[in-house]
């Protein structure tokens, strides 16, 4: 089991080093390359990433989100596997943030660096990495943030932090409530990397929302109190499919209820 384990996540570094590391540089250094236009790479990447470990994935956009738009994401986390689920399915790249630490490891911070991955110190921004996150919003971008702040270990959501709905309130721009189901089954944060399960992972698109200044707080509240209802509601209708289903293949169509 361990070998067969060990054999997955070297294919999973091998995918990571040609397609994070080498092609991304090799093509921003001699072919100018700008992130945007390494899509192909690191969309395939994220595809590759999930079929080496048996895991099918959807998108399911219910109220047909206009995607070329920008967003803000906020999403759930309680896997590994989320983020690598949205460079799969997401039509474009996303920043996502990053634990600072991540950037002082060799291999991962130029796989960090060429995704153009935002650091965050003991759950904050310093000066350095706010001016990254405003100028990538600036220039039209796309980011991730993962309101919990951090994994949780099963499918109880953590409080959620504020970051992205300040930001939204300065920028103007919507936050797209985004719902992750299914990747705590296949590696969820209490385990080790040797105990990846094959599964069905599903991205739910929720309406966008606005957030001002004024009454700010309670903005929040409500978004929370929404956003947790919804997920647990979509975890009723997962789990009826994945009774159905099992570990097989994904159907276009899935019997997912309101978002």
């Amino acid at each position: 089991m361990k070998t067969s384990a060990a054999f997955k996540w070297g294919l999973y570094f091998l995918n990571n080093a040609i397609l994070l590391v080498l092609i991304p540089s090799i093509k921003k250094k001699f072919f100018k390359k700008s992130w945007d236009e390494l899509y192909r790479e690191f969309n395939l990447f994220g595809k590759i990433g999930l079929k080496i470990f048996g895991i099918e994935s959807r998108l399911v956009n219910p109220h047909g989100v206009d995607l070329k738009q920008q967003y803000l994401i906020a999403a759930n986390h309680r896997s590994w596997f989320d983020q690598i689920a949205l460079m799969a399915l997401y039509p474009k790249n996303v920043h996502f943030l990053a634990k600072a630490d991540y950037f002082k490891v060799p291999f991962f911070k130029y796989c960090l660096n060429n995704y153009e991955c935002i650091a965050v110190h003991n759950k904050k921004l310093n000066h350095k990495t706010s001016a990254q996150l405003d100028k990538y919003i600036t220039r039209g971008d796309d980011v991730v943030f993962f309101v919990e702040g951090t994994r949780g270990s099963g499918r109880s959501l953590l409080p959620f932090k504020k970051g992205v709905f300040k930001q939204s309130a300065d920028t103007g721009l919507p936050v797209l409530p985004t719902y992750i189901l299914g990747s705590e089954q296949c590696l969820c944060k209490k385990n080790t990397l040797f105990t990846v399960k094959k599964g069905n992972v599903v991205v739910i698109l929720g309406n966008p929302v606005y957030f001002t200044h004024e009454n700010l707080e309670v903005q929040i509240v409500e978004f929370e109190t929404n956003y947790r209802k919804v997920h647990d509601d979509l975890y009723v209708d997962y789990d009826k499919f994945q009774a159905q289903e099992g570990t097989k293949s994904l159907r276009p169509v899935l019997g997912f209820g309101e978002v």
